[in-house]
């Protein structure tokens, strides 16, 4: 039996790329998308349209779904203020909703990409195991205080 993956971010370029890569694997993926494009229409019939930090329909569809996989890499990117943003808050706000919702209905897996700018001007040498944390700017620091809080909810789980 294969596994099922919802893939949040599944438009991104981090996304499409692991979204291509999981399918040709076996792995049935449902792409979750936080916006229409003009590629909408070509999307598959198991595509999933929901606003990421709507985390009630979040919980309603991945209820529904119950994949056994949650990949988040959705992330506020796209904005010439995006290091500064306070939107970095809400992604960091809605990711962890998310982890709780996978806890909530033992999802087995749940993957959350990262982006070592955490590790601040080093993060082209970074080594989680000898780089030191030097966060910079907002982005940054939103995304190791992620790290942090789902090392924490994840810590005594079984997913």
């Amino acid at each position: 039996m294969k596994s099922t993956v919802a893939l949040l971010g599944a438009s991104g370029f981090i996304g499409r790329a692991i979204h291509k890569e999981l399918e040709s694997c076996g792995f049935s993926v449902i792409p979750f998308y936080s916006h229409r494009s003009a590629s909408f229409e070509r999307r598959s019939a198991s595509s999933v349209y929901v606003d990421f930090h709507n985390t009630s329909r979040c919980r309603e569809l991945i209820g529904l779904l119950r994949p056994d996989i949650i990949i988040s890499t959705p992330w506020v990117t796209t904005l010439p203020d995006y290091r500064t943003s306070p939107l970095n808050l809400q992604f960091k706000n809605s990711t962890i909703s998310l982890a709780k919702i996978a806890l909530e209905f033992e999802t087995a897996h749940f993957i959350c990409f990262g982006s070592s700018a955490e590790y601040g001007d080093s993060n082209l040498a970074c080594d989680s195991s000898s780089s030191l944390i030097n966060p910079l700017d907002l982005y940054s620091q939103s995304k190791y205080e992620t790290y942090l809080e789902l090392s924490s909810l994840f810590r005594d789980s079984d997913t």
